[in-house]
């Protein structure tokens, strides 16, 4: 006991004699490579796990695409239509064409809606953000937005704007 007090004698001065300013230095240090290291570890999860759902065949056989450009070679994706949802909100329907073979499935859809004056509105709520196509055939998948049907002037899927659906004759 009296050689563990001894060897930690030196380790104590040594403390002792530093600055406060030192100890902020240390943790932030440690703290900075922490998180750091941290958000490198979550991006390499994130990616690997997207990496092994493109690489790897799914179970039912399925075409993955988590892209307009992935979609491209087996489908579609346009605004099928503009719904109101009351006075102050809005649902944006999208259409998936499946021209495939095999079933296409649409993960991770990102979509925003933009006002006339380029604001932007992220969907509230989705009630999907995925969906399966089955061969040969057409899906629906709706966004709900906080914004009339009538303010919302442009539709962005993954970057890339989508022509809108031609209004109804009066």
């Amino acid at each position: 006991m009296k050689a563990r007090k001894l060897a930690s004698a030196p380790l104590i001065i040594f403390l002792i004699a530093c600055s406060g300013g030192f100890y902020r230095d240390c943790t932030s240090t440690v703290i900075g490579k922490t998180v750091e290291t941290s958000k490198e570890v979550t991006k390499g999860v994130s990616e690997g796990i997207e990496e092994g759902r493109k690489q790897g065949e799914s179970a039912d056989g399925a075409i993955i695409a988590y892209s307009l450009a992935d979609l491209e070679d087996h489908g579609s994706m346009r605004v099928h239509s503009i719904e109101a949802k009351g006075d102050t909100q809005a649902s944006v329907v999208l259409a998936v064409a499946n021209d495939s073979e095999q079933p296409l499935r649409v993960v991770g859809i990102e979509v925003v809606a933009l006002d006339a004056d380029d604001f932007v509105h992220k969907p509230v709520s989705t009630r999907q953000k995925d969906v399966t196509v089955p061969q040969r055939a057409k899906d629906k998948v709706a966004f709900d937005f906080n914004i009339s049907s009538d303010q919302i002037a442009m539709v962005r899927v993954w970057g890339q704007d989508l022509p809108m659906p031609e209004p109804e004759p009066e």
